[in-house]
């Protein structure tokens, strides 16, 4: 395990031994940048008595094994920008404390350094990059240097990104962990915490929850309220007047490029045999959803949201083709649906009977494995439902068989693309959770 520290490099970071006003480090001719540049091009005249200000109290009681230093060179170029002072305390660090030059690390911000919402995405790229090279690594972050937008981000980020971290105060140079933390700064922890909350949220699709957390703490920019309300609007299934697509870009215009990107889950051929387009779009959805679910391991919501996609589907064919005929209500449904698989055979419409015939076999599972054994019978959903809900029965594991004929269906032979869906719109919402302003 190694130790990495973390640190943004200010404009307090040097110090000259004997001062001089004549000194490039301290010509009020030039600005910072500039004199930062001109100790630089002129070493040698200045490396004897050039030293380090914020870094040398740590580095006197502790030598990590890899020091990450954040300096600042703006795409429109900054008077107070540290690129220049970077590479010194680089070169200080080599000469004092015998670091190789690979040890040493510099990341470079070009952007407005007292800008949260910019500095988020570069800083959570490098946090994620070097959590991914090993999460047992041991992170230091010196919160002295830098501006307070920087060292408020680099805490937020690297203590939901690597855990395993401490937070050292100048003046304290044992540290402090990411849980104490809270006595130190309270709203960035309140912060943290609700993100790091969010995320396990959104990960098990309960987006309303994550909107009434993120109401909460105030995390409600623009982007990330108009990504959950739709999040949420799916999760509870309020599609009942216009067309999916259509519904989300009406009601949230920031989302309508994502809208737009939405594949329909279903097979093109199966459109075709819709009354409604919108149903075909809202049972394609909820069958993703039901395809997440198993791999939840919610598995009474697996079963509740696939038979509820399939009646939708199975309730608009037969709508389409055959009218609003009623039968027996503890059987119409599958009575309309051995109708539509004898309709698809008679018009030689073997992909559509192959799928039908599969969603049969399922009913079918259905009855032998869970609802005879739960007492349900025959009227799937709302007795199921009841059961679940009034009684609290549990399904301990979906039989082989259903998840058997569940692969068969999700084949690329019926589906337009893969069910991945809700992980495409959770990585949506973690990527406007860290990074604010990237889809406004």
């Amino acid at each position: 395990m190694n130790k990495l520290l973390f640190n943004n490099i200010g404009n307090r970071h040097l110090y000259l031994e004997k001062r001089d006003n004549n000194d490039f480090l301290y010509n009020r001719k030039y600005d910072f940048r500039e004199r930062t540049k001109q100790v630089l091009d002129h070493w040698n005249d200045y490396k004897d008595k050039i030293h380090l200000n914020i870094l040398k109290q740590y580095l006197d009681e502790q030598k990590p094994d890899e020091i990450h230093l954040f300096f600042t060179d703006q795409s429109i170029e900054n008077t107070q920008d540290t690129y220049y002072a970077a590479e010194l305390v680089k070169k200080i660090l080599i000469r004092d404390y015998q670091y190789d030059e690979d040890q040493i690390v510099l990341h470079k911000i070009d952007v407005n350094p007292s800008n949260e919402n910019l500095l988020f995405p570069l800083y959570a790229q490098i946090f994620k990059k070097l959590h991914a090279l090993s999460s047992e690594n041991r992170w230091i972050f010196l919160d002295a240097g830098g501006t307070p937008q920087q060292k408020l981000t680099a805490k937020l980020l690297i203590g939901a990104i690597h855990p395993n971290s401490v937070i050292h105060y100048v003046g304290n140079v044992e540290g402090v962990t990411i849980d104490q933390l809270f006595e130190k700064d309270q709203s960035s922890l309140r912060r943290l915490f609700a993100m790091k909350s969010m995320e396990v949220l959104f990960d098990k699709l309960y987006y309303t929850s994550a909107l009434t957390i993120a109401n909460e703490y105030g995390m409600l920019k623009k982007p990330l309220l108009n990504f959950l309300l739709m999040a949420s609007y799916i999760e509870r299934n309020i599609v009942k007047t216009i067309s999916f697509k259509e519904s989300i870009k009406e009601k949230y215009p920031l989302v309508q490029n994502f809208a737009d990107k939405i594949p329909p889950v279903y097979f093109n051929e199966l459109k075709k045999e819709v009354d409604d387009e919108k149903n075909y779009f809202r049972s394609g959805i909820m069958f993703a959803k039901a395809h997440k679910y198993l791999k939840l391991g919610r598995n009474e919501d697996f079963i509740l949201t696939l038979q509820q996609s399939l009646e939708i589907l199975i309730e608009d064919i037969y709508k389409k083709h055959f009218g609003d005929i009623q039968y027996d209500e503890n059987n119409h449904l599958s009575i309309k649906l051995d109708i539509i698989i004898k309709y698809f055979s008679q018009e030689n419409k073997i992909v559509l009977y192959n799928f039908f015939k599969l969603i049969s076999n399922l009913f079918q599972s259905y009855q032998i494995h869970i609802l005879k054994k739960n007492n349900v019978g025959n009227n799937f959903l709302d007795k199921f439902r009841n059961k679940y809900a009034h009684e609290g029965k549990a399904i301990d594991k979906i039989p082989g068989n259903i998840i058997k004929i569940f692969d068969q269906l999700i084949s690329a032979e019926y589906l337009n693309s893969d069910t991945k869906y809700f992980d495409k719109l959770n990585a949506l919402l973690k990527e406007n959770l860290y990074f604010p302003n990237y889809f406004s």
